[in-house]
């Protein structure tokens, strides 16, 4: 090894047990995070929710297909997280999803993720809560089964304790940029 190698090496490792350093100190004693207002915002969806479903398969201005589902929400232990898992039926094959959400005080929104049994591509949405009209709206962007681009619009509006409508619409390049409803599920919680 050159000299000039061994002092680049040399520099990196000093470099590195300083990082190590300053790393390992920062950790002996992390802040404790704690759920905020967001957080317990969404832990009131925590149950069991019985779905009517409404599909646009054929656009907009065709009959919905309607089916029924369930969704069970939990917080995950320390309250920062909502997990939610979904069974349901589209046309004649069996639907499950899952959902994880929660609040990044950082970026002051709302975030989560989604997957499901009809799609290979996760969905990562970012949102805003309403508090004067009750509503959660969510946007992410994915792909179509063809791979085109689209964006996802979620809205959930809750009407009441045990009552939320869920609306989803998509805009693409294909839709005119205009946003179109596939979607629209009505929650019932379960009496617990």
């Amino acid at each position: 090894m050159t000299a000039g190698l061994r002092r680049a090496a040399g520099w990196m490792v000093g470099l590195g047990v300083a990082w190590v350093g300053t790393s390992a100190w920062s950790w002996q004693d992390p802040p404790e995070v704690k759920p905020t207002a967001e957080h317990e915002r969404l832990a009131r969806d925590v149950g069991t929710w019985d779905a009517t479903i409404k599909v646009w398969t054929g656009g907009p201005e065709s009959e919905p297909e309607v089916s029924k589902g369930v969704e069970v929400n939990r917080m995950l232990p320390g309250g920062l997280w909502l997990i939610s898992d979904f069974e349901g039926q589209f046309g004649d094959q069996k639907f499950h999803g899952h959902g994880v959400y929660g609040y990044d005080p950082r970026k002051r929104k709302f975030v989560g993720s989604w997957a499901d049994s009809m799609s290979s591509e996760l969905l990562a949405i970012e949102g805003e809560y309403d508090p004067k009209n009750h509503t959660f709206t969510y946007r992410g962007r994915a792909h179509d089964p063809a791979g085109k681009p689209y964006e996802s619009i979620m809205v959930t509006h809750h009407k009441g304790d045990d009552t939320r409508a869920f609306s989803m619409s998509i805009k693409a390049d294909e839709l005119g940029n205009q946003e179109v409803k596939v979607m629209e599920i009505v929650y019932q919680r379960r009496a617990q």
